[in-house]
């Protein structure tokens, strides 16, 4: 996917699972210089691409700053099938916020060997 580097709010990519599965570890793209912060979220209702985390959404994990270059981050987070997941990051620091984000609005991916829409999203924070 053709990807562009944004400056500010903190931004993701969400989905519905079709199946039960464990989330081991995640990477936040960007400069391996810059710490990595990562959410992930879980919500009954679907993310849309403008309003981020909504008012009611679990977290389910989230990292403040972990400094590991180019290491996966443990997460250990289990999803269930049909929930609504959003996954978002950064890299920087507190008050220098870098996202490598993908173009395209929408992309099919697949999950457990079954297909799944995936979009992106930016977070109604400013940080976390």
């Amino acid at each position: 996917l053709p990807v562009r580097t944004f400056f500010g709010k903190p931004r993701g990519y969400a989905f519905k699972s079709p199946c039960d599965v464990k989330l081991d570890s995640i990477l936040i793209h960007g400069p391996f210089k810059d710490s990595q912060f990562g959410m992930i979220v879980r919500s009954n209702a679907p993310f849309e691409e403008t309003n981020g985390i909504t008012l009611n959404a679990e977290v389910l994990w989230q990292s403040a700053g972990v400094a590991t270059g180019e290491e996966w981050l443990p997460v250990g987070v289990q999803i269930r099938k049909g929930d609504h997941i959003g996954i978002l990051g950064y890299r920087g620091t507190e008050t220098r916020i870098l996202n490598t984000y993908s173009l395209v609005s929408e992309f099919q991916a697949e999950l457990c060997g079954l297909p799944i829409s995936v979009i992106k999203f930016l977070s109604a924070q400013e940080q976390f």
